[in-house]
């Protein structure tokens, strides 16, 4: 239950965690495997455009003031398309959340824990998620706030640390295998820049408007600057290695850095930070899936939802049974469901604004509750 309304900087920090998991993901390995050195021209380009994104949505969100994509989707049709849209968003997070935890889960048990089970690896993760969410959505919002903050610290500290090994040389030539392919699919990964699925549905959250349409564009163009120096460090380090499937690339970078004889194995400290942004990252999306279920069944507790999708979760991950077996699944499934989504989102989005000006309504806006 919400006890005050998201402010300005939980917001950006809320959209910036999701940039975060996916360079914890492998985001910068498959876009340096696809563009080798024009990664960072394009990252730029898609960066560009994702801007344009958000700015289209905070324009056809103004005539729904504190309404969510459900809240509009009952507007244009009536509850039968909330519902639909409603499924459709859960399911993208349970899917989402369990690729999350299935890799990070294989990659904890790769480095630290070869001989322990992963779904007892997993079940950490589900407790403390259970946890979070029970003590409300407030508390999930402002811890996340701090972990970005200092899982950003720690990102440029080990960028500014591995400098040293940077080789320059290696972001010519520019347009690396050439700009007209793989810009198109980088564009097909706009899912990178998935805040898009959280904008469409924190709009209730917020007690002054302005800060919602302010910080979606902030959020979206920390996003690419995040990603660009993420893609630029592994880049100008090991351009080769990053074609490896085996645990992402920026813990390899960390493992680089060496700051005297007694403080070496710098790489842990970093993958502290980076395993609680995962935790705060899937607390977020499982409170946002007991949020939609609540919302298109009108029910008045969610307790019992939560323990049910998080067991649905927990079970899930024994499906994929290794990292390879992640990618596979993220790049030819899930990534085409999510664009799918925010495809569909922003159709309802132009479809509502034009019955909005046919038929003008007195109000339109829902505050949401849980």
């Amino acid at each position: 239950m919400l006890t005050k309304k998201i402010c300005f900087a939980e917001a950006v920090a809320l959209i910036l965690i999701l940039i975060i998991n996916r360079i914890i993901l492998g985001l910068p390995k498959s876009i340096l495997v696809n563009s080798a050195a024009s990664a960072g021209f394009i990252v730029i380009l898609v960066g560009i455009f994702s801007v344009l994104v958000v700015w289209l949505v905070n324009y056809l969100f103004q005539k729904f003031v504190a309404s969510d994509i459900l809240d509009v989707s009952e507007f244009l049709a009536g509850k039968w398309l909330k519902v639909l849209v409603g499924i459709l968003y859960i399911l993208m997070f349970i899917g989402i959340s369990i690729l999350c935890l299935s890799y990070i889960c294989d990659v904890l048990k790769s480095i630290y824990f070869e001989n322990f089970n992963k779904l007892f690896l997993a079940l950490f993760f589900i407790v403390g998620i259970i946890i979070a969410n029970r003590i409300g959505f407030n508390a999930i919002l402002r811890t996340n706030y701090r972990i970005v903050i200092a899982t950003t610290i720690m990102f440029v500290f080990m960028l500014l640390l591995s400098s040293k090994l940077f080789v320059p040389e290696r972001f010519f030539p520019l347009f690396g295998y050439g700009v007209k392919g793989n810009l198109w699919q980088e564009l097909t990964d706009l899912f990178a820049f998935s805040g898009l699925s959280y904008i469409m549905l924190i709009f209730p959250f917020f007690k002054d408007t302005k800060e919602f349409y302010k910080s979606n564009l902030v959020a979206t163009i920390l996003l690419s600057i995040y990603l660009l120096m993420s893609c630029l460090g592994l880049l100008f380090v090991f351009p080769n290695l990053v074609a490896s499937e085996s645990i992402f690339n920026i813990y390899i970078l960390g493992r680089l850095i060496h700051l005297s004889q007694y403080l070496q194995n710098t790489d842990s400290i970093y993958l502290l930070f980076w395993v609680l942004s995962v935790f705060s990252y899937l607390s977020i999306n499982v409170f946002f899936i007991t949020y939609l279920f609540q919302k298109i069944t009108n029910s008045k507790n969610t307790t019992g939802s939560l323990y049910a999708f998080c067991q649905i979760i927990l079970a899930s991950i024994l499906l994929i049974d290794n990292i390879t077996a992640y990618h596979n699944l993220l790049n030819s499934v899930y990534k085409y469901y999510m664009i799918f989504v925010i495809a569909c989102s922003i159709l309802i989005l132009l479809l509502a604004n034009m019955k909005k000006k046919k038929v003008p309504i007195s109000s339109v806006s829902k505050e949401a509750s849980l």
